[in-house]
């Protein structure tokens, strides 16, 4: 029997958080260096949040499942949202990046 840890809605919020942050990237036309300082501050605020839930969850597991969430939401998006996209697409590749 294989027990299967809950990733306790990390996934959920982060992804959220990366859903709200695209869609103002896109309004707001954010680009270079204020994206890149947005795209940081907010993969802190993952780890951190991961870190903080202790041992009920698999660090590495969460990470692969908001990564591949990150990457779908992208894929989503119309071309006519590229600040969106690649918001998405450098969170994702950080979160990778985190794991590794």
């Amino acid at each position: 029997m294989t027990i299967v840890k809950s990733d306790g809605g990390i996934v959920d919020t982060c992804a959220e958080q990366a859903a709200l942050l695209s869609k103002r990237a896109h309004k707001e036309a954010l680009s270079g260096a204020a994206r890149d300082a947005e795209v940081a501050i907010l993969l802190d605020g993952f780890r951190q949040q991961i870190v903080r839930s202790g041992s009920d969850i698999d660090p590495e597991d969460v990470a692969r499942k908001l990564a591949t969430r990150l990457r779908l939401y992208a894929d989503t998006l119309y071309d006519e949202m590229p600040e969106a996209k690649e918001v998405l697409l450098r969170l994702a590749e950080g979160v990778e990046r985190q794991e590794a």
